[in-house]
């Protein structure tokens, strides 16, 4: 029988399968038998020859506190992502960053996974002294996302947690299990670190009761638990469940008030947008680099685990952003930089700058054009200012106008010259 759970002394190890076979973790590579004979394969000469395994820290992998198992100079597994910030912690107090260990237990199979030795070391930090800091988005309440998606998990978390678990022996099996099968829906595309605490609990406890319908629901979480990170789920969170998100009424009903403060004006959401784009540049893990790929997004996003109210946060600031460039035509894509400009204090600036933005909020609908204005708009303002020099030259001149627009960069206060080539009217002067 597989073992199901953990105890003091032992470490998971997993993602056996995607370490002898790497091109797994590609999107749209399907796991064939001979992948999975591969893996059986390895499990079955752990299992025989019950190697020597050493623990290291994986400072390539996205998430934080990554702890490969590595064996004969191979690796083979990676400690359980609940275990692993844990051992990280270890870790760092030994003098080669390793620690030793052996193999206690090995489950064969196609999806299999094995067990290990808990090293003994007298100082480990804890997670959060190793964890990632997400207090800059932590929120009382989602921005847009639907609150009932969040509220449903507190609910139904509150009534197994406090209600049905301290009495377990006289809860029926039928309702626990009904509370559990709606529970696990809520959270299967959950990444909070709650969740993961959640999960551990329930299985430690629900493993440990002495009848056996109640010991297999344990087995189903932490079957569901093990996949969170797969690609199968993820695939779902990026096709599915984020689409259905992003069409939901609540949260459209919410873009639809933010358009009408901003009276549909192009300039008023590329101020929202840039806003947004410095929230999330600053996310941590380098977070952002994965912002215009959903599914990369959401991986990463798995591996730092942040707590449920940040999480909230950074979905919705998620849904903002993909919602405004879908409104205004722009690329998923991260910007990185200036791509997104606020237009503010030019407004005040008289005659020939504050004509350049007027006929950008007027004719301009592509974003090369709004770019070119942005940069000529600014340009104006240093020179204007007085401000001009050798650097804001080379920036302008790197600038690709939009093929409708020419820049004229005459010398002197604010005379900078847009023209229109279609009908070649002189709109400033």
């Amino acid at each position: 029988m597989r073992k199901q759970q953990f105890d003091n002394d032992t470490l998971k190890a997993v993602g056996v399968r995607f370490v002898v076979n790497p091109e797994l973790g590609s999107m749209g590579v399907a796991e064939t038998e001979v992948m999975c004979q591969k893996t059986i394969a390895k499990l079955q000469w752990l299992n025989e020859m019950r190697p020597r395994c050493v623990l290291v820290a994986d400072t390539q992998n996205k998430d934080p506190h990554a702890v490969m198992v590595r064996v004969m100079g191979e690796k083979v597994a990676y400690i359980d992502r609940s275990q692993a910030p844990e051992i990280r912690g270890m870790l760092k107090e030994t003098p080669r960053g390793m620690l030793s260990t052996t193999i206690t237990d090995v489950n064969v199979y196609g999806h299999g996974y094995f067990f290990l030795r808990k090293p003994d070391i007298s100082k480990a930090y804890t997670p959060e002294e190793i964890g990632v800091d997400w207090s800059r988005y932590q929120t009382n309440e989602p921005i847009m996302l639907p609150s009932d998606y969040f509220i449903s998990h507190d609910e139904l978390s509150m009534i197994i947690f406090e209600e049905l678990l301290p009495n377990l022996q006289e809860v029926s099996v039928d309702e626990l299990r009904l509370y559990l099968d709606r529970w696990l829906s809520a959270v299967r595309y959950n990444q909070s670190r709650e969740v993961q605490k959640e999960m551990m609990e329930l299985i430690s406890i629900l493993s440990a009761d002495k009848r056996e319908e109640v010991r297999l629901m344990a087995a189903d979480i932490d079957h569901l638990r093990t996949k969170k990170g797969t690609k199968e789920i993820l695939e779902e969170m990026a096709k599915t469940w984020w689409s259905d998100m992003l069409h939901d009424r609540t949260v459209n009903d919410s873009f639809s008030v933010v358009k009408q403060r901003c009276q549909n004006d192009r300039r008023q959401l590329l101020l929202i947008l840039g806003k947004v784009e410095q929230l999330m540049q600053a996310m941590p893990g380098n977070l952002y680099h994965d912002v215009g790929d959903v599914y990369e997004f959401f991986s990463h996003l798995g591996y730092l685990a942040p707590p449920m109210r940040a999480l909230s946060g950074v979905l919705s600031l998620l849904a903002v952003r993909t919602l405004i460039c879908n409104e205004l035509g722009l690329s998923q894509e991260p910007f990185f930089g200036d791509r997104v400009e606020a237009i503010t204090d030019t407004n005040m600036i008289p005659t020939t700058i504050g004509k350049v933005l007027a006929f950008g909020n007027e004719q301009c609908k592509e974003y090369a054009e709004m770019l070119t204005i942005q940069r000529l708009a600014n340009y104006l303002k240093d020179d204007y200012l007085g401000t001009r020099d050798a650097e804001i030259e080379g920036i302008l001149d790197k600038i690709k106008p939009a093929p409708n627009i020419t820049i004229g960069t005459l010398n002197g206060s604010a005379t900078g010259q847009v023209t229109q080539n279609i009908d070649n009217q002189k709109l400033l002067q």
